[in-house]
């Protein structure tokens, strides 16, 4: 779900207001996201869905957009490189290695529980007796498509412990496209472990409290931003000034509240080069155990 909360995050930055009159209306802002943000929905339905109703919302705006979901994300991120995409959504790790490319003032990120940056969680079940990674050899193992920070996490706490990485040290690793899928099937016996954000933890637990009392934490991560929106360097200083105070106001508009209530939003925050420390503190870590270069 938070790579789609995310998309929405980015589809309301983008068709901000300008100050133009209908005669000036502006040629669509290409927007491009990753498959992951879908969340089990199709790309048809999910493009189709959110050009109408983002259109339709914001038409007094004098703004529109068109938007693309990508199956292959290389093919997005070098799109994006070359100025065809004025936007981007993806996990915090290709942020980063994009960052020359985004603008200073258009860095953001949803807030979805209690705080903005959320821990990642090694899940197994109570009744396993599961006390160490170790045990989890030849197991099997679910994780979202979305989560390259999720796997870095794990493959970090292996490498510690001198074991090898994921993809070898597991069985199997089941990539699905919603967290809840993650967890319902740790629950159901369909894998033996997962890694999912925290909130998605939390949540799970709220909808089904028997949740609590089957499956536990065996480890966590230092709390991350997970995912970002960024707009590339060039785009226009007044836009992203005209957008703001709507999007990042503490008294947002009735629309605007209705979409974070309906798809969870606490709040949308604007972050810094500074605020991705955590995850490329991880990824130092994972440089120097694994024996590479930083």
């Amino acid at each position: 779900m938070i790579n789609l909360l995310l998309l929405i995050l980015l589809t309301c930055l983008l068709t901000a207001s300008p100050d133009l009159s209908a005669t000036e209306k502006p040629s669509p802002i290409k927007l491009g996201g990753t498959i992951g943000a879908l969340n089990d929905r199709s790309i048809t339905d999910a493009e189709i869905a959110f050009q109408v109703i983002f259109n339709e919302l914001l038409a007094e705006a004098n703004e529109s957009f068109s938007l693309k979901i990508y199956k292959d994300q290389n093919l997005l991120f070098d799109r994006f490189r070359r100025g065809e995409l004025q936007g981007i959504l993806t996990g915090s790790l290709h942020f980063i290695e994009l960052d020359s490319l985004i603008h200073d003032s258009a860095r953001y990120s949803v807030q979805f529980g209690d705080k903005l940056k959320q821990n990642y969680l090694l899940l197994v079940r109570h009744d396993d007796n599961l006390t160490s990674l170790r045990q989890l050899k030849e197991k099997t193992l679910s994780m979202g498509a979305s989560h390259q920070v999720g796997k870095l996490f794990l493959d970090v706490e292996l490498l510690q412990q001198q074991l090898p990485l994921s993809d070898q040290f597991f069985k199997e690793i089941h990539i699905v496209k919603g967290d809840n899928t993650s967890i319902i099937d740790l629950y159901f016996g369909k894998v033996d472990a997962a890694v999912v954000p925290k909130f998605t933890f939390e949540t799970s637990q709220t909808l089904n409290p028997q949740i609590k009392n089957k499956i536990e934490v065996l480890a966590s991560s230092e709390p991350m931003i997970h995912q970002a929106v960024g707009l590339r360097h060039d785009f226009p200083q007044h836009r992203i000034d005209n957008f703001e105070p709507h999007i990042l106001t503490d008294q947002p508009s009735k629309r605007l509240i209705n979409v974070f209530e309906t798809f969870g939003i606490e709040r949308i925050h604007r972050v810094t080069e500074e605020s991705f420390k955590e995850v490329k503190s991880l990824q130092n870590r994972y440089n120097k155990l694994n024996g590479l270069s930083q």
